[in-house]
């Protein structure tokens, strides 16, 4: 009887991304879906961060995935809380 080896390997990666503004541009104020403060990103800042196109970032917002807001200059901003409890990428 051959008996066979078997090498299990396993590869996990943490990553960090640090998105740098001036104190002036933050976006942090309230969602009233998350209750709380939060940090309110783009959609090309969202796109960045979940590693997703822009095209799937409009198909979140209109599948109502995450929470959002339009600015009066009508710029879309995401909740970034939402990101981070739902991110199906």
């Amino acid at each position: 009887m051959r008996r066979t080896k078997f090498t299990r390997i396993r590869n996990e990666t943490l990553e960090t991304i640090l998105i740098r503004r001036s104190e002036n541009s933050a976006r942090v104020f309230w969602c009233a879906d998350c209750g709380g403060d939060t940090v309110w990103l783009n959609v090309a800042e969202t796109s960045f961060v979940c590693g997703s196109s822009v095209r799937e970032i409009f198909r979140r917002v209109e599948a109502g995935s995450v929470h959002f807001q339009e600015t009066a200059d009508r710029q879309l901003l995401i909740c970034e809380r939402s990101l981070a409890r739902k991110n199906p990428a």
